[in-house]
């Protein structure tokens, strides 16, 4: 075929001609399609526009103001400003405070725009979206709850006065229209989490009870589904939430913590979606109880054991072996060694020729008792330069051993030598275990027990608890088979049963003792140790009172008193009593302190005993 050929003419035009024409035809129909549909969208939407300014004019119209609350659905306008070939239109309701739904604002009547895939078609969600992003850049604080994909747009616009109550809450709650989404099964609208919601005041160091019902009355679901309160949890204040949406929850702050606006956060499930809320509460300041301390101390002679030295009585007269037993030394520790070491200092040994180690208190640092050949290792350091009057008590019927220390119990031990006796008439050393009985030698340095002993006292007798927290075992009396104190610069057994031999480099001294481990000597000064101070740093002691005193005289050098004496102002460092002679009675006083803190008040007392007799 010739070149020419392809030019021939077909009624006057050429084949290429005709097919040039035709592509410009599609080109133009390419681009005008798409606009064309724009154009009828932006048409539709003005439609929608003019149906939601003519919904504003009825509801805002005075004559519908003035009805008060109303149910909100779409009975409360003409049928024909709800009508649309392309997207659902109903009348709802919505929280006019979305921070708050349950609070004062109340809730607004909404135009409810739905429009989806399978009933609207594809025009219906392009005349939604068009309509949506509109609204978004002209009246954004009108919308409400949102959603917008390619298959379900959906969202509420508000018709009446922002912040004026119109709806009747009842109906709001439950609209005819909201859950119209929802219920499609496309789509869900999360529900809307109150953020702002206000619990009241509640004191510090107290428990706050929340109701889930309160928080699900300041939420609310767009679609109307149901709510429930999954948890609650605290902000950044801390502290603890317990409880769950069928009991309750209950809010514990922190120890000692007190604040404004301290936030709570919660998680509304409406079985599809989670939102998270805030509530606030305010933890009011409670004054607490001032810290006080009083302590009562005498002049004692005491025991230094040194490098060496030790006390002994070569045979107790125990009266035969022993079925229940106390045990109690006095002691203010400096050496404690290992925790953990398998020998150690001891700071009391019973034994027999047989075994010397039938009982030792030792290793100070973690306060073992050694009975029935096996330890008891307590946990506590008696070695920390502190006071302690260390209680031992066992018994065979229950097989209980319990350790006191200052008069309360620190440790129970079960099943130690039940229905086994301790062989009596054996010998006891004061800082170091005699570990060959028959020699009186055997001394071992590493157990020997550098420190201050004022006293050790062994009885026959099971004490209780309620005595032996009551004053030290050797001023009560029962079963005492000796009682070893610091005097005339050795230790005596004042019992009057046995000698006591001292050994190796030992001293005594006069130290003030605290009369909870000793009784007070005749026609002493007793020193009085006070201390008080607010348990919060703006708090202050408002006064301090001694009382209990009676005939006795309490001064400090340059004030004194009798009786109940308010001590506020005094020099606390020099307080002092001086018994007078042939005094010998047993009193307990009592230090009152009261603190304030602005209107608040808050007091606490302490009670030390002045013990002279049995």
């Amino acid at each position: 075929m010739s070149r020419r050929s392809w030019r021939k003419e077909q009624g006057g035009y050429t084949v290429i001609e005709i097919l040039t024409v035709a592509a410009v035809i599609a080109v133009l129909l390419l681009i005008a399609v798409p606009v064309y549909r724009d154009y009828l969208t932006n048409t539709r939407t003005v439609d929608a526009v003019n149906a939601l300014e003519a919904l504003r004019l009825e509801i805002r119209a005075p004559a519908k103001t003035r009805l008060g609350l109303q149910q909100c659905n779409d009975t409360l306008v003409l049928a024909e400003n709800l009508n649309s070939d392309y997207l659902a239109l109903h009348i709802g309701s919505a929280p006019n405070d979305l921070s708050n739904p349950g609070g004062s604002q109340g809730y607004g009547v909404t135009m409810e725009v739905l429009a989806t895939i399978d009933n609207q078609g594809v025009d219906g969600i392009a005349v939604a979206k068009a309509f949506y992003k509109e609204l978004q850049a002209k009246m954004p604080d009108d919308l409400v709850a949102g959603v917008v994909t390619d298959s379900a747009v959906a969202f509420g616009v508000r018709l009446s006065e922002a912040g004026q109550p119109f709806c009747d809450p009842a109906g709001a709650l439950i609209s005819s229209s909201n859950g119209a989404l929802g219920a499609s099964g496309v789509a869900n609208r999360p529900p809307i989490a109150g953020d702002n919601i206000r619990l009241g005041r509640m004191n510090e160091d107290a428990s706050l009870t929340i109701d889930p019902a309160m928080l699900l009355a300041s939420s609310w679901d767009p679609d109307g589904d149901a709510l429930i309160i999954d948890s609650v949890q605290p902000g950044a204040g801390g502290g603890k939430v317990t409880g769950n949406t069928a009991s309750g929850f209950v809010y514990t702050p922190p120890k000692d913590f007190y604040g404004d606006d301290v936030r709570l956060l919660f998680l509304v499930n409406d079985g599809r979606a989670v939102s998270t809320g805030a509530a606030y509460v305010d933890v009011q300041s409670v004054l607490d109880p001032p810290n006080v301390s009083l302590t009562l101390s005498a002049a004692q002679q005491i025991l230094d054991t040194g490098t060496d030295g030790r006390a002994i009585v070569d045979r107790l007269n125990t009266g035969g072996d022993m079925r229940e037993m106390t045990l109690e030394f006095s002691v203010v520790g400096r050496q404690g060694g290992s925790a953990t070491a398998s020998t150690g200092p001891v700071i009391f040994n019973y034994g027999t020729n047989g075994n010397n180690n039938v009982i030792s208190a030792w290793r100070p640092s973690n306060f073992t008792v050694a009975i029935h050949g096996k330890d008891y290792a307590t946990g506590i350091n008696i070695a920390d330069g502190n006071n302690h009057r260390v209680t031992v008590s066992w018994e065979s019927a229950t097989g209980t051993l319990r350790v006191f220390d200052n008069g309360k119990s620190v440790k129970t031990f079960n099943d130690v030598g039940t229905g086994a006796s301790v062989p009596g008439n054996g010998h006891l050393v004061i800082g170091q275990k005699m570990n060959s009985p028959g020699s009186r030698s055997g001394w071992n340095a590493g157990e020997h027990y550098n420190g201050q002993v004022f006293g050790s006292t062994f009885s026959n007798h099971h004490y209780s608890e309620q005595e032996i927290s009551s004053a030290p075992i050797y001023a009560q009396g029962q079963g005492i088979i000796a009682d070893l104190r610091s005097q005339g610069g050795s230790m005596r057994d004042l019992t009057g049963n046995h000698q006591v031999d001292m050994q190796g480099r030992y001293r005594t001294s006069t130290v003030d003792v605290d009369t909870a481990l000793a009784l007070i000597p005749p026609g002493s000064e007793v020193k009085i140790t006070v201390s008080a101070s607010p348990h919060q740093s703006d708090g202050k002691i408002a006064s301090l009172t001694l009382n209990g005193l009676g005939s006795l005289t309490l001064t400090d050098g340059t004030n004194s008193g009798r009786g109940n004496v308010n001590i506020t102002g005094w020099d606390l460092s020099q307080l002092r009593i001086n018994l007078p002679p042939g005094f010998s009675g047993n009193q307990d006083l009592t230090l009152k302190a009261v603190a304030v803190d602005g209107s608040q008040m808050a007091e606490s007392s302490v009670i030390s005993a002045l013990r002279m007799t049995r």
